[in-house]
C-alpha cells in the first residue's frame, strides 16, 4: 500500500496530457505516433478475440509501455528527466504493431 501513497496521479495526469498535446500539435507525424501507439492494444485485444495469440506479445508491450509512462510522471524514481525516452518506447510499439500484422496474416491452419 506504501507504493500507491507515493503515487502522484495529478502530477501522471498531467504529464501524459502534455505528451499527448505536445505530439498533436508537431502535425502529422504526431498524430500517426498517437493512432499507432493508442490503437496497438485495441487491435491486439480484437486478435485476441479471434484467437490468433501471437497478439499477447503487442498487449503486454502496450501495457508495460503505458505503465512505465504513469511511473514516468507519478513517481520520483528517474531522477533526471529528459528527452528522448519516448524512440525507444516507440521502437518497442513498432515491433508491437509488426507482430500483430504478422499475426492478423498468418492463415489459420487449425480450421
Amino acid at each position: 500500500m506504501a507504493l500507491f501513497a507515493a503515487l502522484d496521479f495529478e502530477s501522471a495526469r498531467t504529464g501524459i496530457g502534455k505528451d499527448i498535446r505536445v505530439f498533436a500539435e508537431s502535425g502529422v507525424f504526431g498524430w500517426v505516433a498517437l493512432s499507432v501507439v493508442f490503437s496497438l492494444p485495441a487491435v491486439s485485444v480484437v486478435l485476441l478475440l479471434r484467437r490468433r495469440w501471437l497478439a499477447v506479445i503487442p498487449l503486454a508491450l502496450s501495457l508495460v509501455l503505458f505503465s512505465l509512462w504513469f511511473a514516468y510522471y507519478a513517481t520520483d524514481w528517474w531522477s533526471n528527466p529528459g528527452q528522448g525516452a519516448w524512440a525507444p518506447a516507440f521502437m518497442l510499439v513498432l515491433l508491437g504493431r509488426f507482430l500483430v500484422v504478422v499475426e492478423a496474416r498468418r492463415v489459420r491452419t487449425n480450421q
